[in-house]
């Protein structure tokens, strides 16, 4: 990889990082008096570019798409190896097949809306998944389907086709990072992925008194944690995982997210810590001068900033109190 090739596009992110909601921002909107009030903070921000001034909040997830589809466009336009940028985008064709799958499973008539953030479009991978034509996708795609069904037909549990699918995205974004060196800050950040995703369906087996063979094929490869210690794990008391597991890297989140759990045993603050936890994996990424990492590191921030403003929203539209807002809000890339 030549560094020297993203010179501009490192720059463009240096102007873009400047207009991320900052702290701020986020402050004003979670104090603001309503959700309305919140759209016109955002009237003052890079959203106003998605948005016009006749919009409900209730239309609320247009605006965050739209917004999400500018970036992906404008930063695809840049990067030298697209690949890269597909690790953040791929989730979507994934949690998109996740839909279709459960829905055909399911019986649903009325088919859910499907996300267009990903690298195939929402209506196109429906309808190649409904005249089952999905021949010319990636054998990943097609794995994740073929292996979905079979296990729905086997133990009609909506819940492992989730863990399924997310285990051969996971395949998916490893197969990506093949041969691409000098990138170790990307593959800390999806190998972190890999171990919080494994973690939280530990806990989730273990809280739901599950048969320990209920996870036996279903922990995703490529995390700092070996599966065999995530097994070992299962009979042990909750209170020796932050200990087992404090010097990867995902250990700091897990200590903290492990003491409200051991309090409430809800895993809400668990999967907060461990999200601060991904975002700070993103810090080097503020110092490069030459390489991908900044493109890769404002992605994921629109990405985090995204998921803020929904929690934001949804809380307004259902009156929950400021205070109570700010206990679900995540750290932002700073």
């Amino acid at each position: 990889m030549d560094r020297m090739e993203y010179t501009q596009a490192v720059a463009t992110m240096r102007v873009y990082e400047k207009r991320l909601l900052d702290s701020v921002k986020i402050e004003r909107m979670t104090d603001a008096a309503s959700a309305q009030d919140v759209l016109k903070i955002l009237q003052e921000t890079e959203y106003a570019k998605v948005m016009n001034t006749s919009m409900r909040p209730e239309e609320f997830e247009t605006i965050l798409s739209r917004e999400l589809e500018r970036v992906y466009r404008e930063v695809y336009a840049l990067t030298k190896d697209t690949d890269l940028i597909a690790l953040l985008s791929l989730k979507y064709d994934y949690q998109n097949l996740k839909t279709l799958i459960k829905a055909k499973a399911l019986g649903l008539a009325v088919m859910p809306a499907l996300q267009n953030m990903g690298t195939i479009p929402g209506a196109e991978l429906r309808s190649d998944f409904e005249s089952d034509t999905l021949g010319d996708y990636s054998p990943f795609i097609q794995e994740a389907v073929a292996q979905a069904w079979s296990d729905y037909g086997k133990n009609a549990d909506p819940q492992r086709i989730d863990l399924i699918v997310d285990k051969t995205y996971f395949a998916h974004l490893f197969s990506l990072l093949e041969g691409k060196k000098d990138v170790q800050m990307i593959r800390d950040y999806v190998a972190y992925q890999v171990d919080a995703f494994n973690l939280l369906a530990l806990l989730r087996a273990k809280k739901q008194k599950q048969d320990p063979r209920f996870l036996e094929d279903l922990f995703a490869q490529g995390g700092e944690i070996p599966i065999k210690d995530l097994k070992a794990s299962f009979n042990e008391p909750y209170d020796t995982l932050a200990r087992k597991f404090r010097n990867a890297k995902v250990g700091p989140a897990l200590a903290k997210g492990m003491e409200a759990f051991l309090n409430t045993h809800r895993l809400g603050e668990l999967e907060r810590q461990l999200e601060n936890g991904l975002i700070r994996i993103l810090g080097p990424a503020r110092h490069v001068v030459f390489g991908p990492e900044p493109l890769f590191g404002y992605v994921a921030a629109k990405e985090r900033e995204n998921k803020l403003l929904r929690i934001i929203l949804v809380s307004k539209l259902n009156n929950i109190a400021p205070e109570r807002i700010r206990e679900r809000l995540r750290d932002i890339y700073a």
